[in-house]
């Protein structure tokens, strides 16, 4: 195991970790696939080589699991933003039951008559699981780099704009008749700014490969450092593979959490069983990591990303040769045949401006779909967490009042602590809502939700765990649940988009909205009803025509500013105040 002195460099490595173990599991994926089709009695033989290398897969997962947690428990205090998005992963890994899916796999190989069919369905199943979690695991950095790669595209647009703005000046000089000398001069800076633009693009090219280089590097040398305190030869004692050593965990035993944090596995609906403890490497095995280049196979070494060129970098140069013709044929006093050449040359620069906007729009939206997945993965998040706090408050109103102990007080309390942690992910939520600019209903939903969990969450530090705080709960994790739900729509219509993406897109096109219009009225609306149901039961708990209790009051008060925030969203989305 690598040692936690440099974990900084350590969480760059494991996106690496995990691509390779994704990659070594579709290797074996298509092995097993393959062995389908093999003889009988090969089969027999294939069947528990298949077993071990599940069996080899599954303890390199253990491994990178326990890591995961590891540098959690390290970074939760000196890298709180880096430890929230591992405790995003573990949670994603919970979810999916990953452990779980791999023991099963292990059992369907062990079975006498294995149903390769089945089988191999399942492994595709995992391998989607497991590049959700490498998608989580990249968003920070991917995100910073669409964001740098967005501002480059559009200053360069700005920088096109500009020059077909100044070369339309020129050639309308051209077609009035301007004297030829004042034009050759225009036409010369025009010229001279467009070459600058490509030696701009040259030199944002250059560094750009660099970058990838030197990041390539980097992944390399972190890659090799497992290998220095791992070593593939079997020592004395140890288990062959498939063999469990004494004392040891078995597969999918739970591993504990970090030293004074909730476990992962509380954070979600019971039956879910959190993150597996590490089960020994089988000797004389590698992961794809330790390997050597020449015995890593070519689907397991990896993936060499090469650095695309600058779209419209062509069309930009042939302006360039076209500006120089419109020189030549001004210095000769041939205006028409300048003029042309002055068409053509804005026409070259409008193809690249065209590229570039089309650039532009599909970083766009691979920017909205990391965002969505960020989204939904902390929405998740905060839903897993109701639910437990949910199930406890349970517990607790069941008992009547007059035989509630001391213990019930102090966990109410420390439930009322635990809605609080749910309101910072809440405020987070918030402001990456706030930040995207283009949503009005959701903005709106988490605003409705923290105040709800501040209610909660007074309500249980003063141990009123009675009718109302269990219904708000509710409401607090119907509103998630709705939010979890349309953020993976919104994720599944782009996913679809890109299938079905045609002829590139002309013209200018504008920032795509997080969500669309529907799944904003579906959001209001859902808020309009719950501020309904809200009244009714605050309703039920008033004697008499008027309401006397202060705490009453102030909550029908805050009902009312919700109401005439649903109505200010409902018209800012009718009026398009959003766009």
């Amino acid at each position: 195991m690598m040692e936690l002195s440099r974990p900084e460099s350590k969480l760059m490595t494991i996106p690496l970790l995990l691509l390779l173990f994704v990659c070594s599991f579709a290797t074996e994926s298509c092995a097993q696939n393959e062995s389908a089709t093999t003889e009988s009695t090969t089969e027999a033989v294939e069947d528990v080589k298949l077993t071990e290398k599940q069996q080899i897969i599954f303890a390199k997962y253990q491994r990178f699991s326990k890591t995961l947690t590891q540098l959690y428990g390290y970074m939760k205090e000196t890298d709180p933003a880096r430890a929230d998005l591992l405790m995003r992963v573990i949670g994603k890994s919970n979810e999916a039951r990953i452990d779980s899916q791999m023991e099963v796999l292990l059992e369907l190989l062990a079975a006498e008559t294995p149903q390769f069919a089945g089988i191999v369905e399942r492994q595709d199943d995992l391998i989607n699981s497991l590049v959700t979690l490498l998608d989580v695991l990249q968003s920070e950095d991917e995100r910073q780099r669409l964001q740098d790669e967005i501002a480059r595209i559009e200053a360069l647009i700005g920088d096109i704009n500009k020059l077909v703005v100044d070369q339309k000046g020129v050639r309308a000089g051209t077609e009035r008749g301007k004297p030829t000398e004042g034009l050759e001069k225009d036409q010369s800076k025009v010229t001279e700014d467009t070459e600058k633009l490509a030696n701009k693009i040259d030199e944002q090219d250059k560094q750009r490969e660099e970058a990838a280089e030197s990041e390539e590097k980097n992944s390399d040398s972190e890659e090799q450092k497992p290998e220095e305190s791992v070593s593939g030869e079997q020592k004395p004692g140890e288990p062959k593979p498939g063999e469990q050593k004494s004392g040891e965990s078995k597969p999918g035993e739970p591993m504990p959490p970090p030293e004074g944090e909730t476990p992962p596995g509380e954070q979600k609906p019971p039956g879910e069983s959190p993150m597996p403890q590490e089960n020994p490497m089988p000797p004389g095995e590698n992961s794809p990591s330790e390997q050597s280049p020449s015995e890593q196979k070519p689907s397991e070494s990896k993936p060499q990303e090469k650095t695309e060129p600058t779209a419209g970098k062509e069309e930009i140069e042939s302006a360039i040769e076209k500006m120089q013709k419109a020189i030549e044929e001004l210095k000769q006093k041939n205006k028409d045949k300048a003029s042309r050449e002055q068409d053509r040359a804005i026409a070259e620069l409008e193809k690249a401006k065209a590229k570039l906007e089309e650039i532009l729009r599909q970083l766009r939206e691979e920017e909205q779909k990391i965002m969505l997945a960020a989204l939904e993965a902390r929405f998740r998040k905060m839903l897993m967490m109701q639910l437990t706090i949910r199930k406890a408050s349970g517990q607790i109103e069941e008992i009547e009042e007059d035989k509630r102990l001391p213990r019930h007080r102090a966990r109410s309390i420390q439930l009322a602590r635990d809605e609080q942690d749910i309101v910072v992910e809440a405020d987070k939520a918030l402001i990456i809502l706030r930040e995207e600019g283009t949503s009005v209903a959701f903005p709106e939903a988490v605003m409705q939700l923290r105040e709800d969990m501040r209610v909660v969450s007074e309500r249980l530090n003063e141990f009123k765990v009675d009718e109302l705080t269990i219904a708000i709960e509710d409401d607090i994790i119907e509103a998630l649940e709705e939010m979890v739900e349309a953020l993976r729509k919104e994720l599944e219509k782009l996913e679809e988009k890109k299938k079905q993406e045609g002829e590139p897109q002309q013209g200018e096109q504008p920032d795509p909205a997080l969500v669309d219009l529907i799944a904003e009225l579906k959001l209001l609306r859902s808020l309009q009803y719950r501020v309904n149901r809200r009244t009714k039961q605050y309703g039920r708990q008033i004697d008499g025509e008027q309401a006397a209790d202060a705490e009453l009051l102030e909550l029908l008060d805050e009902l009312s500013i919700r109401q005439a925030r649903i109505q200010r969203a409902t018209y800012d989305l009718s009026t398009g105040k959003n766009e």
